[in-house]
């Protein structure tokens, strides 16, 4: 993650900052120029807090007329935020999904859908795990995977003491909610701007070939 400069004292500032620490001047996080803007310029420009940073200090981007930023107006669904321990995961969880969409958004990539195809969007859930602590999976799962735009994670992810554990049990050299997402989004990407387009056979040259059998991947992995 790249690191930014203060417009109002040119001082350095980095992506989770909400204050400017040589200066002492709110700042945040401006999507559309990729930028970090104090609150008096953004003011200027027409911009303000996201609703996600005013009302449950969970966000540091900007957003237009005081409605969610870019990444937050991607929720579909959340957890419960009443439930203390839910609304902490939760801001785990949204804090790896703006390190998402900052990628995407450096990249150019396109969060609206295309003709019938969906955009992107999010629902971040939970199941009774985050409640018990245990890795196995309960009578009405939460399975983190994508469907047609929309990527559902499992904000238990956000445990990491839980995350961990999981990672130890299905032999992983990596897992974290950063990387759950990335992965989803790739099967989003794929849908939206290589399926069913003359990308296909550059795709599986370099991936690999999608339709090979998934079930006989997870044999020979797990």
């Amino acid at each position: 993650m790249r690191a930014f400069v203060c417009d109002a004292c040119g001082g350095p500032l980095f992506f989770e900052n909400d204050t400017c620490l040589a200066c002492g001047r709110a700042v945040g996080f401006s999507s559309d120029e990729i930028a970090m803007r104090t609150k008096e310029s953004a003011a200027a420009a027409g911009l303000a807090p996201c609703r996600n940073w005013t009302e449950l200090n969970a966000c540091n981007w900007l957003a237009t007329g005081g409605g969610y930023c870019a990444a937050c107006a991607l929720n579909e669904l959340v957890a419960d935020l009443a439930d203390p321990r839910r609304r902490a995961l939760w801001v785990e969880a949204e804090r790896a999904k703006r390190r998402l969409v900052f990628t995407l958004l450096e990249l150019g990539l396109p969060l609206a859908g295309s003709g019938e195809k969906h955009g992107l969007r999010f629902r971040l859930l939970a199941d009774e795990r985050v409640d018990t602590g245990t890795i196995d999976p309960p009578e009405q799962p939460i399975y983190t995977g994508h469907e047609e735009g929309c990527l559902t994670l499992n904000i238990a992810e956000a445990d990491s003491a839980l995350r961990e554990s999981m990672r130890q049990r299905l032999n992983e050299r990596y897992r974290t909610v950063l990387g759950h997402l990335r992965h989803e989004v790739g099967h989003y990407y794929w849908y939206l701007l290589v399926d069913g387009t003359p990308r296909v056979a550059a795709f599986r040259n370099l991936f690999g070939d999608e339709r090979a059998s998934y079930a006989d991947a997870q044999r020979r992995h797990y």
